[in-house]
């Protein structure tokens, strides 16, 4: 949209007709130019406006942008840390679980080997049983061998040999009851050390699986991140482009407006000059007349001379009206002279509409989104939608037009006044009285106020140009 309001507004501005010295027999074509060169200008100012409403709302949508882009940080950068978090407790349940692991093989090991040993143990007090069991049976042998041995001494040694394989019995019994015992406790430290397992197992799935669902979500976050993040890149981008465009379009419209003024300063210039050379032609006549006169008394001085005191009294007084004749001239001149020089302005036109007041002065205004100064070109005067509008002084319609801009409008010219050229305008009409070409008298009613163009409300959008340049319309407006 940006493209092509710039292409139509460089259409518009490149397509009016280049500006010609306008002589005062051709100014019917120089006023069809003016309207066609207002039609651009004003055509710009609504394409500003508009890039104007496009860039507020894109400058809404940067703002939005912008604080959904620190939400969604803010998001996620707490699932960072959150992940961080679920990162720890997975490592140190990790941890445990080794730990737990460990301590379970550990005990297997032990419960094995222990087993192993019990077995052994069973086994050897197996083969002392049957020893035992054995030797009661033979008791009345070993009895004999102590009756039958060769001496005292070899029958203790015998008996003391009997004595120290049963206490070896009763050691090995009591060691099997003990590893018996601690192979019972270590079936528990198994059953003891699996449940553990089984526990850390479960709390380390529970927490892989929230570990991973943190992940997910910060995943997300991150996509939603960048997509907000290339979402602002072009918002910002548009918004440059629009910028750029807009400050193009406002400095096509100002040079435009200043080649209007241009044109309508050469206008005022050319009245000048003409209204010098009428005032040096009225001062050549006069001159050439009183020395007529001059020439014509003395003339007749000479000839009645001779003539009778009647004549000669005559001729005094012809002289004496003469003289006071061309006092009277020299005077009117040099008052016409002193007037025409004159730049006081204030009071010389009538206010456009009664009963109102000022709502917006003439001046610059802050444009709200570049910031820059822009010229309010008239003084809006309150006026609902059908008021009457008068002529603010005697002129000539220059123009009476529509514009997308300062809609229905009329243009008065008001000639050569106080040593300048003036002109006035009256836009955003509701419809015309008068018309181009057409003679009006201050106070005549031309139109009807309105609201067309651009325009907010039903007012008067009230201009003056002084030679060809727009001024502040209360420095010729007189007491409403």
């Amino acid at each position: 949209m940006v493209t092509a309001l710039s292409a139509s507004l460089l259409a518009a501005a490149f397509t009016v007709p280049a500006p010609s010295v306008a002589s005062g027999n051709d100014e019917s074509a120089l006023t069809h130019r003016k309207s066609q060169l207002d039609h651009a200008i004003t055509g710009s100012h609504a394409d500003v406006d508009e890039i104007s409403r496009e860039l507020q709302s894109a400058q809404a949508r940067l703002d939005t942008a912008a604080a959904d882009l620190a939400a969604a940080r803010a998001k996620l950068d707490a699932l960072h840390v959150q992940v961080q978090q679920a990162t720890i407790r997975d490592q140190r349940m990790q941890r445990a679980l080794d730990e737990a692991l460990q301590r379970l093989a550990d005990a297997r090991l032990d419960f094995t080997r222990g087993r192993a040993t019990v077995g052994r143990q069973r086994s050897d007090l197996a083969g002392y049983a049957v020893s035992s069991s054995a030797a009661q049976l033979g008791q009345l042998s070993t009895l004999n061998l102590i009756v039958s041995a060769d001496s005292p001494q070899a029958a203790i040694s015998q008996v003391q040999g009997a004595n120290s394989a049963l206490d070896k019995q009763l050691t090995d019994l009591q060691r099997l009851q003990a590893n018996q015992v601690l192979l019972r406790f270590t079936e528990q430290r198994i059953k003891a050390a699996a449940a553990q397992v089984a526990t850390d197992r479960r709390q380390a799935a529970a927490n892989l699986v929230a570990q991973q669902e943190l992940e997910d979500q910060a995943a997300a976050a991150e996509t939603t991140v960048e997509q907000q993040v290339a979402g602002i890149r072009e918002r910002r981008s548009s918004l440059s482009a629009a910028k750029t465009n807009e400050i193009a379009r406002i400095s096509t419209m100002e040079k435009e407006r200043a080649h209007l003024e241009e044109r309508l300063r050469r206008i005022a210039a050319a009245r000048a000059a003409a209204a010098a050379r009428r005032a040096a032609a009225a001062a050549r006549r006069a001159a050439e007349q009183r020395a007529a006169e001059q020439r014509a008394a003395q003339q007749r001085a000479a000839e009645q001379r001779a003539a009778q005191q009647r004549a000669a009294q005559q001729r005094a007084a012809q002289q004496r009206a003469a003289q006071q004749q061309a006092a009277q001239q020299q005077a009117a001149s040099s008052a016409g002279s002193s007037t025409s020089s004159s730049t006081t302005a204030g009071g010389f036109l009538s206010w456009p509409v009664t009963n109102t007041y000022i709502t917006s002065p003439y001046g610059m205004r802050m444009h709200p989104i570049l910031h820059i100064w822009e010229l309010h070109d008239g003084t809006d005067f309150h006026a609902v939608c059908g008021t009457p509008v008068y002529a603010a002084a005697d002129g000539r319609v220059l123009s009476e037009y529509y514009n997308t801009g300062y809609g229905n409008r009329v243009v008065i010219d008001h000639g050569y006044v106080r040593g300048v050229s003036l002109a006035t305008s009256y836009n955003h009409l509701t419809s015309f009285v008068a018309h181009t070409g057409q003679q009006v008298s201050r106070g005549q009613l031309i139109a009807y106020a309105g609201t067309t163009g651009y325009s907010t409300g039903c007012h008067l959008h009230f201009m003056v140009y002084v030679n060809g340049a727009t001024v502040d319309p209360m420095t010729w407006l007189g007491s409403s």
